[in-house]
C-alpha cells in the first residue's frame, strides 16, 4: 500500500447503508451500470459469447459487439464465485452504443467504478477501460490498464501522454480488485480507491473523456486501430454524472469490497 493511504470508513447508520437495498443506483447521478451477476441483461449465443451488455442506470448505455470474432465470453463463475464476462487479450471488446449520448463529456466532472481481475500470466500491456478525446488527437485519454513495463509489471494505472502509477509496486496480477475513480474537470485531479483505500491522487489534462468513444476490453488509438486487449474478468463497471460524496464512496467501496471479496 502507499503511505499515504487512508482507509474509507462506512456510516451504517446511513441510508445508504449496503444492505440488500443498496445497488450502485442508490448513489444520485448514474450513467452507467453493467452487473455480471444480473444474467438477463447479457446476450449471449449457444457458445456463451456475448453480443450486448445492457446498461441497468436507465440512461441506455449499453455495451455491445455484433462481430462474433471480437465477443467476450460469459462464464457463470470467475470473482468469487459469482459470473463475470471475459475477455481473452486479443480481440475482445464491448463498445458503447449511440455514441454513450448520456456519459459525461470532455472536461466533465465524473466518477467511475469497476471490479476485475487481470490474469495471473499476463506479460504484455493490456487495458480495460478507455475514453478517447478524437478532437486532441493526442493520447488525451481516460485508461486503466495493467502496465507491462518491467518496473511496473502487473501494476494499476492510468495514462494519460505517460504513465501515472496508482499504486507503485502492487503486482495486481491475478488478484480481484475493486476501483473507484473521481475525476474533477475543473481542477484536473483525479483520486483512485483501490479495495476501499485512497490510494493516489493525480493530475490529468482537463480533456479527458469523449462521449463518442467508450469501450470495455482494450483501447482505439487515433487511427481507430483496436489494441493493448485486456487479458482477464470483469464483473461490474459503472458511471456517475458527479464527483460522488465522500459517504457515498464509502458506501459504494464497501458495497464492492464485501460482494466480490477484493
Amino acid at each position: 500500500m502507499a503511505p499515504f493511504a487512508l482507509s474509507l470508513g462506512v456510516n451504517l447508520n446511513s441510508s445508504r447503508r449496503v444492505g440488500t437495498a443498496f445497488s450502485p443506483l442508490s448513489i444520485p447521478g448514474s450513467v452507467l451500470w453493467l452487473d455480471a451477476t444480473d444474467e438477463d441483461t447479457i446476450t449471449k449465443d449457444g457458445s456463451d459469447f456475448v453480443s450486448n451488455w445492457a446498461d441497468k442506470s436507465g440512461a441506455g448505455n449499453d455495451m455491445t459487439q455484433p462481430t462474433a470474432t471480437n465477443q467476450p465470453l460469459f462464464l457463470s463463475s470467475g470473482i468469487n464465485g459469482l459470473p463475470v464476462i471475459e475477455f481473452d487479450g486479443s480481440n475482445d471488446f464491448l463498445n458503447g452504443t449511440n455514441a454513450i449520448a448520456n456519459l459525461p463529456g470532455t472536461g466533465s466532472a465524473f466518477t467511475l467504478f469497476f471490479v476485475a481481475r487481470a490474469d495471473s500470466d499476463l506479460t504484455v500491456e493490456s487495458e480495460l477501460l478507455l475514453g478517447w478525446n478524437f478532437a486532441n488527437g493526442a493520447s488525451n485519454s481516460l485508461l486503466v490498464g495493467y502496465q507491462s513495463a518491467l518496473a511496473q509489471r502487473g501494476e494499476l494505472n492510468y495514462f494519460q501522454n505517460t504513465v501515472r502509477r496508482m499504486d507503485p509496486g502492487v503486482d495486481y496480477r491475478g488478484v480481484p480488485v475493486s476501483v473507484i475513480m473521481t475525476l474533477n474537470g475543473a481542477a484536473t485531479e483525479a483520486k483512485t480507491y483501490i479495495n476501499g483505500v485512497l490510494e493516489s491522487t493525480l493530475f490529468y489534462f482537463s480533456n479527458v473523456l469523449n462521449s463518442e468513444t467508450f469501450i470495455i476490453g482494450g483501447e482505439f488509438d487515433s487511427g481507430l486501430a483496436f489494441g493493448n486487449a485486456f487479458e482477464g474478468v470483469g464483473g461490474e463497471f459503472g458511471m456517475y454524472d458527479n464527483i460522488i460524496s465522500d459517504p457515498d464512496i464509502a458506501t459504494l467501496s464497501n458495497y464492492l469490497v464485501n460482494r466480490w471479496a477484493t
